[in-house]
């Protein structure tokens, strides 16, 4: 049985790619982070490389088709270190963003 394929956006130090591949039933095509530390440790940790920019800069044509979209909750919002503007910031858009412009990319079964 082949692999299911997996893209992991806004990844971080790559918690999800690693819980999911650990299962040995899935790989990772595509993981992308705005943060360049983030990079460093994800690149150090997996033998795919994390793309390291702004998701909002991606082509979404050019993501491999996949089974399984992973994404790390834009956390800044609500987090006591970051500003707390909740839903204004753009970043937590990105969830409406996914179930829209990568709805085309996954594979129908």
């Amino acid at each position: 049985m082949s692999k299911l394929k997996m893209i992991d956006l806004c990844a971080g130090t790559g918690a999800f790619t690693k819980a999911f591949e650990e299962t040995g039933k899935v790989t990772t095509v595509f993981a992308n982070d705005i943060e360049k530390t983030s990079q460093q440790i994800y690149n150090n940790n997996f033998k795919h490389n994390l793309v390291c920019c702004d998701i909002h800069d991606i082509i979404v044509s050019d993501i491999p088709k996949h089974d399984i979209l992973c994404s790390g909750f834009p956390c800044q919002p609500f987090s006591l270190a970051g500003k707390k503007k909740g839903y204004q910031l753009v970043a937590l858009k990105l969830i409406f963003l996914y179930s829209f412009s990568l709805k085309n990319l996954m594979r129908n079964y």
